[in-house]
Formats: structure tokens, sequence, C-alpha cells
């Protein structure tokens, strides 16, 4: 945890000194959640008090990497993938991706599919494994082995750090194939931490555990669901060292949101609630999405009426939107609303349905036989979009069979 600091400490100098020891670290100067992740939510304090980022990263001589609202789209994104992969010669990892400064293109490359997903656009190898590989334990082992090597680790990195380093699969599937992080640590043999002495006292250890067990539960822990999980320790170094459990709550994020910079952390670090949040196109999309985030998560908003008026600037605010549509963006909503409950994917399928539906309509129409071909190429892919390309597709051959008196079907209208 980082010490409270003596009342005058926060000179420019040892702002811009600690600041250069996180940018070793994190390759560059991080944003407003990843200090909160990493636990120096205090050094993003001082720096507010200096003059901001922006300025920090002046006088430190950083390339101001901010991009205006909307700037990040696939397009861009691809854009300056293909950029760097033109000085390389090759699409580079996280960790070279840091040491060259542009974490903000490794961010926006998580977001915006993956990294693989946007191998494949690129026309990279693929690093996809076959069908049934994360379901089997031996593999996923060897895949931690592997980080771990590649790294000079010698423990399974946290789940926040494996999704930092672009290894979203991995996190997949120890959570939903293999019990969650805490039993598969113990699994690989690694003991517990948090029976090391003095290990629990420090703040971002017991932020990282607390940030696994949320991503397998979905929802910040109550003091019995810790002890359900036999992490009593964890829950008496809460009470001991760190002000209680509501206090715990509120440091991480995890209290009321009531600003839009609030909601802005939280669906940064929620893929479940962005993925989600990603479907607002309209005010009155905005409503139903409220609707459902306040029901998965209760305790988070004062109303979905509060929430909604939030939504659209919170999504625009992060460039995580489904819009335009694209079913390569439909995969990535998939991948990151798998942990959300079996009825509200039901809701969430049809709203996706009625969106690609619109989207697909301009194309339909000024081409109607290139516009099945690519829902039939999307349907028979063995991926998280099968099902939706099928309606859309069933729903697109169902127009063009419509008989039109004097052209026959709408599909040979247009041949004529």
């Amino acid at each position: 945890m980082a010490e409270m600091k003596p009342r005058g400490y926060w000179t420019l100098e040892r702002i811009l000194e600690e600041s250069r020891e996180i940018i070793c670290v994190e390759g560059d100067l991080p944003s407003e959640p990843r200090f909160r992740e990493i636990g120096r939510y205090d050094l993003f304090k001082a720096i507010k008090r200096h003059g901001g980022l922006r300025k920090i990263r002046d006088t430190l001589g950083l390339e101001q990497r901010r991009k205006e609202d909307g700037y990040w789209t696939k397009e861009t994104v691809l854009a300056e993938a293909r950029e760097v992969i033109k000085n390389l010669g090759y699409l580079p990892s996280q960790k070279e991706m840091y040491s060259l400064g542009r974490a903000d293109l490794w961010n926006q490359l998580i977001l915006h599919g993956g990294v693989e997903h946007f191998r494949n656009l690129l026309g990279l190898d693929s690093l996809q494994k076959p069908a049934g590989f994360w379901q089997d334990e031996s593999n996923v082992m060897e895949e931690v082995e592997k980080v771990k090597g590649e790294n000079g680790l010698e423990r399974m990195p946290s789940q926040a750090k494996l999704k930092k380093m672009g290894h979203t699969s991995l996190v997949t599937a120890i959570d939903k194939y293999h019990g969650g992080f805490y039993e598969f640590r113990k699994r690989l043999g690694e003991e517990p931490l948090e029976g090391k002495k003095g290990y629990l006292k420090d703040w971002e250890n017991v932020s990282t555990m607390l940030q696994e067990i949320i991503s397998e539960i979905g929802h910040f822990p109550s003091q019995s669901e810790l002890i359900g999980q036999r992490r009593q320790s964890l829950s008496s170094a809460i009470s001991k060292y760190h002000g209680g459990l509501p206090a715990t709550r509120e440091r991480m994020g995890y209290g009321q949101i009531r600003t839009e910079e609030q909601l802005e952390i939280f669906l940064q670090n929620n893929p479940s609630a962005r993925a989600i949040s990603s479907l607002v196109d309209s005010p009155e999309r905005a409503g139903d999405i409220a609707e459902i985030l306040v029901g998965l998560w209760p305790k988070r908003f004062p109303s979905a009426l509060e929430l909604s008026k939030s939504l659209p600037g919170a999504i625009k605010h992060i460039g995580h939107s489904l819009h335009p549509f694209s079913m390569d963006k439909a995969r990535g909503f998939y991948e990151d609303a798998y942990a959300v409950p079996r009825e509200i994917k039901y809701v969430l399928d049809d709203i996706l349905y009625n969106i690609a539906i619109d989207q697909y309509q301009v194309s339909f129409s000024k081409n109607p036989e290139k516009t099945l071909q690519e829902l039939g190429d999307f349907a028979s892919q063995d991926n998280g979009i099968k099902k939706l390309a099928e309606r859309v597709l069933n729903y697109y051959k169902e127009i063009s069979s419509f008989s039109i008196p004097g052209h026959g079907t709408l599909q040979e209208a247009s041949c004529q």
C-alpha cells in the first residue's frame, strides 16, 4: 500500500521521480483507472494538483497519447497497428508495445476485439487455439508456464496483469472452465500468498486478490462470501489494515456510481458491463441498457434514469461502442459478455439482433446477393456470432424471397 505522505511531500520533483519509476514498469504514464488499479491513486491526485497528466507528460518529454473523443475506431486501430508493423516487421507483444511507449495502441487492440482478431484482419498468422483447447487443464497449465517463462516470473500473474499482457483467452479459460484463479493457483502448486507475513498489509496485494474474486463472482464480495470462499485471512486483513469492507469497496471504485467519471472507471474495469453499454446508440436505447445494468448491479447505481443520462458520454469517452455495427465487433461483445446471466443474454441477443437488422438494411438494399453472402460467411464460422449471423441471414433471406408483382423476387429484381 502507498503510505500516507507527510505534508509538503508532493513537490514537482518527487512527482516526476515517482512517475518515472511507474513508467519503467508500465511502459507509459498510466490513466486514472490504472493508477487506482496499481494502488497509486495518491500519485495521481498529486499530479492533478500540479497541473494534470498532460502537463506532467510534457515535463517528462512524453508524447501526448490522449486522442480526441471518438478517435479510436476499428479503422484507426488497424491503421496505427499497420504503421507499427511497417516499422518493426511484426505486431509486437504487450511487453514490447509498452517499451515502445504504445500502451495506448495495445489497450485499443484489446478493447476493439482482441489481439487475435486484429492479427486476422492484418493477415498475420493466427494464434487461435483449436476447439476444446482451453477446456483441457494441461493446456492451460502449459500456457501459464509459458507466460511465466517469457516474462521471468516465478508465479502466475494476477488476472488483471494477464489481461493487460493480452492473455484474455487464458483469463477466460481459468474463470470459465477451471474454477477461478484462487483454485487454479492451488492446482499449480502455488502457495497462497496471503499466508506470507505482512503480505496482506500491502494494499496492492489486497486489491489484486479482491479483483480476482470480483471477476469470479461478478460483484464485490460480502463478508459472508469471503468466508464462504475460505478467505478469512483476507477478510481479517481488510478489517485490520484497510479500514473495513465498506471503505475498501469505496477505495476500489465499487461504491455507488454518481458521476460520469466514476461510470467510466466502472466500465473500464468490468468487461461485461462495458460490453452491455456498448449497445447504446440512442437516448431510447440508453434507457433500456440502463435498466439492465441496474438489474445486474443494483447497489452500484442510484437509478436507471440517472444512469441513462451518463451512459452515452461515458461510452464515447472510453471509445468502446458497437456503433457503427459490424459482426467483428459483435464477436468481441460476446467474448466480453460471457459471464452475463442467461436470461439477460436472451434480452441482449434481441437488442443486438435488431441493431444488426437495422445496420444491414442499407447494404442489402444496394446489393442483396453480396449481403446474403457476407452473412452466410459469418453464419458458417464456429464462434460467438454464429447464431446472431444465422438469425440476421434468415431474416434477409425471407425479405429477398418476397415477390414483387411484375419483377419476381427482390433478389431477382436487383439483378435485372
